[in-house]
């Protein structure tokens, strides 16, 4: 019988980062060695839990440990650069939460240096792409149901505006197209197998208080492909509305709209009938697709279709960070890809 492969994993921050603590756990390639946080009452709830886990306050202890097969980053976003460089000069796979990093000369040393240590996976935690009414709308457009697609629209309401300030609004460089436009822009380009051509993109303070984030709390892109399709996707930081993503697709004979509480579809042939989109959203449950297919991918075992490469988070950062150059210019830009 062949034996178990056992990747040993650190992980950086137990916001997020306690979902992939959770899921690690539940792999079973996977051995958490090690966890880090600032905060001394997540580590005394999380010690009391996992016994047999590591856990520290400072990040050395983690990058001190030269036993690690994977580091998951899930810390504050002005930590992510120095974390991911780190862990590839300690010839380490990452597992990181979006962003990448937070300016273009960052994404530029990411990219040289990744580059010449091919032989390191590394991935993102983009967690719609395993949702199974997106999984969906990817079918139906790659099987060429939608003729003609000319137009799609997505909105990111953050609702949990207490976000907007704590430690994002001590972040210089903090923007809302960064930790929240980015999941629908890769959504979006997952989706459809295309990278847009050119960028521009507006946005506001409306409704800004004190301790807030210091850029917008509002956004709007629009993404211009070759082909004149054009997608527009806003970031909504203040609005009243329940955590939602939603998504719009129209075409000369499909329209597809996956709105608050509900997911329907229409079709020229007979536009009265509303043909209802019966999978689940947001079923949490599926994201754990992701990281598994990372490991996967670590193991050199097959991988979904869901699977993050590296190349696609660099286009989605490249895209996210040319819309921040538009914002602060006022300018329609050319996307620049690496």
């Amino acid at each position: 019988m062949k034996k178990l492969k056992i990747l040993r994993v650190g992980i950086i921050g137990l916001g997020v980062g306690a979902y992939h603590l959770e899921n690690y756990m539940k792999n079973i390639n996977c051995e958490v060695h090690s966890v880090c946080d600032f905060d001394k009452k997540k580590l005394i709830h999380y010690k009391k839990k996992y016994r047999n886990i590591s856990f520290y306050e400072n990040v050395e202890d983690i990058f001190n440990n030269k036993k690690l097969d994977i580091i998951s980053i899930a810390s504050f976003d002005n930590f992510h650069y120095e974390q991911i460089v780190r862990s590839i000069k300690n010839n380490i796979n990452i597992f990181i939460e979006k962003p990448l990093c937070l300016k273009r000369k960052e994404l530029l040393s990411i990219i040289k240096l990744f580059r010449k240590n091919s032989h390191i996976v590394m991935s993102s935690n983009m967690v719609l792409r395993c949702n199974p009414r997106f999984e969906y709308l990817r079918k139906l457009y790659k099987s060429k149901k939608f003729q003609d697609l000319y137009f799609i629209e997505g909105d990111y309401y953050w609702g949990r505006p207490f976000k907007l300030s704590q430690w994002r609004a001590k972040i210089d460089n903090y923007s809302i197209i960064l930790g929240a436009a980015i999941h629908l822009i890769d959504l979006i380009i997952w989706i459809i197998g295309q990278r847009p051509t050119h960028i521009e993109a507006i946005g506001n303070r409306i409704g800004y208080q004190s301790k807030m984030i210091k850029s917008n709390l509002f956004s709007s892109i629009n993404l211009i492909f070759k082909s004149n399709l054009i997608v527009n996707i806003k970031s909504h930081g203040l609005t009243p509305h329940p955590h939602f993503h939603s998504l719009k697709f129209y075409s000369k004979n499909k329209t597809f709209i996956h709105q608050f509480n509900e997911a329907f579809m229409i079709n020229k042939s007979n536009m009265k009938k509303i043909h209802k989109i019966n999978k689940p959203y947001p079923f949490k449950k599926n994201r754990s697709k992701i990281l598994d297919s990372f490991v996967n991918k670590v193991l050199r075992k097959k991988i979904s279709e869901d699977y993050v490469a590296f190349d696609e988070i660099i286009d989605v950062m490249s895209i996210c960070l040319t819309a921040i150059e538009s914002e602060k210019s006022g300018k329609k830009l050319k996307i620049k890809y690496y």
